[in-house]
């Protein structure tokens, strides 16, 4: 019989967190379920672990490839998924045992491509430090949390819009997630926070963020490619609240991403940026959803940074700003 639901789970050395993350997926009330173990080429005893639920369960499939990263790892899963709809989980994460069942139970009965459920940031020793919520608010502007984790998605949309992960970059979550998120039917946002998400020291994330971040890693020709897709196949949004996401992962990307990068490294990005802006959002300083006011559900240090980021490129400000950051926050 064909799975309902395929669980997509990228292994990369994370034999520490593997078998609590395994255990909340093994035993979800929803059982018409496959999950696929991609083993992103692992140096410690994930595999081991793998073997071991994959002979335990038959719903478990291990699957073994080179070092690739997690792009690489859920672009395999998707070539091997059966179920009608797909979930990503990260190796490191755990989610509540009604997870699966409340996303695909919600999606099915609303006629939705994809539902999107808060979420709960923990810390590395699974303590909660802080919920987030999904508020849409009356602008129908959410919060930008481009996680592939907290959804359930329905696979076609992968398939019917040739849409993968682009694979070699940071931040890989968030073209794919909005070119998702512009051509499904019905996105439902769910408030039940039953995915986990651990602030792990060893991820790719934490790690750039010490090291700092490399240009090719930098995702401009991915969000370029996204925005095209976006104007041409949107439908989800009007062209002013792509213009806000995009605003809105700018400041991340300076705030975020640049922080302790190298000064080059920097300047090149702000410059990308800025070209980028001009190419498809020439008035992006007047965007409406930009304003301090504009909205309030988002938290008011996420809206100036925002503004500040956008008017401080408008005024070709954005380079020694971002390089001072990225210098203190070394």
């Amino acid at each position: 019989m064909q799975p309902a639901i395929t669980i997509i789970v990228p292994v990369y050395n994370t034999e520490k967190y593997l078998r609590e993350c395994l255990e909340s997926l093994v035993h979800q009330s929803f059982q018409n379920i496959e999950i696929l173990l991609i083993n992103d080429g692992s140096t410690d005893k994930s595999q081991n672990i793998i073997d071991e639920y994959s002979e335990k369960y038959t719903f478990v499939t291990g699957i073994t490839k080179e070092n690739g990263g997690s792009s690489s790892a859920r672009n395999l899963g998707l070539q091997h998924a059966k179920g009608e709809f797909v979930i990503f989980i990260d190796s490191d994460d755990y989610v509540d045992e009604r997870y699966a069942e409340t996303l695909y139970r919600t999606a099915v009965r609303q006629c939705s491509d994809m539902v999107i459920c808060d979420f709960v940031r923990v810390t590395d020793d699974g303590k909660v430090t802080r919920d987030y919520k999904l508020d849409l608010g009356k602008e129908k502007i959410r919060i930008l949390t481009f996680l592939s984790c907290n959804r359930i998605i329905r696979r076609s949309l992968f398939e019917n819009f040739d849409i993968r992960y682009c694979e070699g970059i940071t931040c890989e979550d968030i073209p794919v997630i909005l070119q998702l998120e512009a051509v499904a039917r019905n996105v439902k946002i769910l408030p039940y926070a039953g995915y986990y998400y651990r602030m792990n020291p060893e991820s790719a994330t934490s790690g750039f963020k010490k090291r700092g971040i490399r240009k090719e890693k930098i995702p401009f020709d991915a969000l370029d490619q996204c925005i095209q897709f976006c104007l041409e196949n949107g439908k989800n949004f009007t062209k002013p609240q792509l213009e806000f996401y995009i605003c809105r992962i700018v400041t991340s990307l300076i705030f975020e991403v640049a922080k302790g990068g190298e000064r080059d490294v920097i300047i090149y990005m702000c410059r990308r940026l800025r070209k980028m802006f001009e190419c498809y959002f020439p008035d992006y300083y007047k965007n409406q959803y930009i304003k301090l006011t504009a909205v309030p559900h988002i938290p008011f240090s996420q809206r100036a940074g925002t503004w500040l980021c956008i008017h401080l490129m408008r005024r070709k400000c954005l380079e020694p700003f971002a390089c001072l950051y990225a210098g203190i926050s070394k």
